[in-house]
């Protein structure tokens, strides 16, 4: 049987491949906010715009509480110089809290935040990148806020998330998979009410604020200017992101 040897860039594509299908695989069934490859990083004076959906099926607070939360946002960037890149994110986020210390009448702990006005900046510097060996180095700053105007006898939260990452990603063909290591620090405020009546507020932090994530950017079109993001991690419990975006 004749054999044919792979050319270098069918060995390129054999690498992509896989690491889509890691990235992929390790996809919890949930989503948060994600921190982007370093390969996102805008050149000076580039634009990008995109959208953005996902969150955390259940993150664990102090006091034996967890929280969800699923987001749709839209978001730009500006490239500030060549290593310098800052991020700007409106949307809705849609939460519910679970505490065993609030407990309804009829005995249930899970109280239904709804829908939130979710905002957020980043920063992100491009701390080293080899153009020999095709691999970047970065680390940001992020910062997230969900809250909705308070309205009489409803459930209220205020979440703030600080976040501060570094990762490192490796170029492989169209797919640019990265890994990285990152703090959030969460400072929440829920206020329950039941029958237009407040019957508890309670204030959490974070848990566990050190996780860690992995991710990849898939470019597309003939000028690779359309990219798709992937990106699931783990900070006091599994979350994920899927994000489209133009760059210009």
């Amino acid at each position: 049987m004749t054999t044919f040897p792979l050319r270098p860039r069918d060995k390129t594509w054999r690498w992509s491949l896989m690491a889509l299908a890691f990235t992929l695989c390790y996809v919890p069934q949930a989503s948060a906010e994600s921190v982007g490859s370093p390969a996102s990083l805008l050149k000076k004076g580039k634009w990008v715009f995109g959208l953005v959906t996902g969150g955390f099926p259940s993150r664990k607070l102090d006091g034996g509480a967890d929280t969800m939360l699923f987001q749709v946002a839209h978001y730009r960037g500006y490239g500030l110089t060549d290593w310098l890149s800052i991020y700007g994110k409106l949307g809705v986020a849609y939460m519910s809290l679970h505490d065993p210390l609030v407990v309804k009448e009829g005995g249930s702990t899970l109280h239904q935040l709804g829908a939130n006005l979710l905002s957020g900046g980043q920063v992100k510097v491009r701390i080293l990148k080899s153009q020999k060996y095709q691999w970047e180095w970065d680390g940001g700053i992020q910062y997230t806020d969900v809250r909705l105007r308070s309205r009489r006898g409803r459930n209220e939260v205020r979440f703030h998330d600080w976040q501060f990452a570094t990762s490192l990603a490796k170029s492989l063909g169209k797919l640019k998979p990265y890994v990285g290591i990152k703090y959030s620090s969460v400072d929440s405020l829920f206020r329950v009410h039941q029958g237009g009546v407040l019957r508890k507020q309670v204030e959490h932090q974070s848990e566990n604020p050190l996780g860690f994530f992995v991710g990849t950017d898939v470019y597309l079109g003939q000028y690779e200017d359309v990219v798709i993001n992937v990106e699931s991690g783990y900070v006091d419990g599994a979350e994920v992101t899927v994000a489209v975006a133009h760059y210009f």
